[in-house]
């Protein structure tokens, strides 16, 4: 009966945890797809090679799927018959894992070219949703409080949920400094709409020896805005429509970034992305689970069966007396996960490179890192396309992948951080799917600078003009010096 109930709630977990296993967000790829007007959102300082770009509603959708502390497989011996039974799995994990999904919806957008500047303005719609566990909750989880959780205390210290949905709107700027030197940077105006997030998490479970004895202890603060008109079932709360617009949330964040031609064969590149912070006011509704320890030794089986209603009374009030908590509506503020990226490529001709990527993100204190390798292929302004090997979120087989394709004024692309998820979900940790259309119009002018032996075309039609003489003109000389008739000398 207890294994069976085991594999009904394994089931379900690995449901949640694989049903979107296909995606996940870090935008590894897009960095190196910079034609595209969507790569200004890693790096302020890229420019389309376009003069103009629109991208309308559903132009590019991203959606991304993360759990750093195992893949579905992982989960099971080697035999696949049964739940893995080995500490060293679980001691093998970070202390603290995560679960986390996100989605970036781009709503509107344009761009447009002016001498060496360029600016841009996009609203797009950012949802991140995360489970933060630790190895004793997965135990717990997975095999009960038996094995070696029994006689300890298994931590959940840290253990939370956050969720933070908003809408952006972004103003941005680059400037083309010299022919080795751009600067960009973007402002961001934010407004909240759902949030919720657990801070100062210190929870834990123990179990007797015997087995007879359960423990719980901790505190916990769980903040949230909005949270009540999404939970309300009975429709009696009306979702506040306006925090789409109003900034009743109000956020603000920045966006940095620089590109540098190092020489004629290596470029360098640095951003910072998502530097900034959100203030929730709206419907705020604050919980302090105050610090208990409680210690449940059972019941007297014959007093339930005789005086039942006391009983559970007596349980009632201790829990209470033990469960205390606190409710508010103070505004309160959270902070983004910054981004940083540093790049560095070595062009081996104008259609061909290869880079290198080191990606970071501090998420409530919490360092991630990445580093990718990728090659990438450009043909003037109607292909780019880019493959990469990534190493991220204690994962070792991610390979990722892009592709932009323009005809006209109608370009399209895909993107995926690792495309090999389909084909191996049970042991992959982390994946990505994007993919949309823009209107892109005219070409930009290209700022890298030609090679003192790569004629321009300029120069080879001038070349060719001064090669040629036309047949039906001569070539124009000194007009000559008119000639007098010498004077004669009068006859003698």
């Amino acid at each position: 009966m207890h294994n069976n109930i085991n594999k009904q709630l394994l089931l379900a977990f690995l449901i949640v945890f694989t049903s979107t296993i296909l995606f996940a967000q870090r935008d590894l790829t897009l960095y190196n797809m910079s034609n595209l007007s969507q790569s200004m959102s890693v790096n302020p300082s890229f420019r389309p090679k376009t003069n103009v770009y629109i991208t309308l509603p559903l132009p590019m959708q991203t959606v991304g799927f993360t759990n750093s502390g195992f893949g579905a497989a992982d989960l099971f011996s080697a035999d696949q018959k049964s739940i893995i039974s080995d500490d060293q799995f679980f001691k093998g994990m970070k202390s603290i894992n995560y679960l986390q999904f996100q989605t970036r919806n781009e709503l509107f957008g344009f761009g447009f070219r002016k001498k060496k500047n360029y600016f841009t303005f996009g609203v797009a719609n950012i949802l991140s949703a995360e489970f933060d566990y630790t190895p004793d909750f997965l135990q717990l989880f997975l095999q009960g409080n038996g094995g070696s959780l029994s006689g300890r205390r298994a931590s959940f210290d840290g253990l939370g949920i956050h969720v933070t949905d908003y809408i952006e709107y972004a103003i941005g700027f680059n400037r083309e400094v010299s022919e080795k030197l751009v600067v960009g940077g973007k402002i961001k105006l934010l407004s909240g709409v759902v949030n919720v997030s657990t801070s100062n998490s210190t929870l834990g479970f123990s179990t007797g020896v015997n087995g007879t004895s359960i423990g719980f202890d901790g505190s916990a603060f769980i903040r949230s805005s909005n949270l009540g008109a999404v939970l309300d079932t009975t429709k009696q709360t009306k979702f506040p429509v306006s925090s789409l617009y109003n900034f009743s949330n109000l956020g603000l964040a920045l966006d940095l970034g620089i590109t540098y031609k190092l020489t004629e064969k290596i470029s360098l590149s640095a951003s910072v992305i998502d530097l900034g912070y959100i203030t929730w006011k709206n419907d705020v509704r604050n919980y302090e689970l105050k610090k208990f320890d409680y210690t449940f030794n059972g019941v007297d089986a014959s007093k339930v069966l005789t005086d039942t209603a006391n009983v559970m009374r007596t349980v009632t009030d201790t829990l209470k007396k033990t469960f205390k908590s606190e409710q508010s509506n103070t505004a309160y503020s959270t902070s983004l996960s910054t981004r940083f990226y540093i790049s560095g490529n070595y062009h081996l001709n104008k259609f061909f490179s290869a880079g290198v990527l080191w990606y970071s993100q501090i998420v409530r204190n919490q360092y991630r890192p990445a580093l990718v390798i990728s090659a990438s292929a450009n043909v003037k302004s109607w292909l780019t396309a880019t493959v990469n090997y990534g190493m991220y979120a204690n994962s070792y087989s991610n390979v990722g992948f892009g592709l932009s394709l323009r005809g006209g004024p109608l370009q399209l692309f895909v993107i995926t951080d690792n495309i090999l998820a389909p084909f191996n979900l049970g042991g992959t940790r982390a994946a990505s799917l994007s993919a949309g259309m823009n209107f892109v119009f005219g070409k930009g002018k290209d700022r890298v600078k030609k090679s003192k032996d790569e004629p321009t075309k300029s120069s080879e039609k001038s070349e060719s003009k001064s090669s040629e003489t036309p047949k039906s003109e001569e070539t124009p000389s000194a007009p000559a010096t008119p000639l007098t008739p010498a004077p004669t000398e009068p006859a003698k």
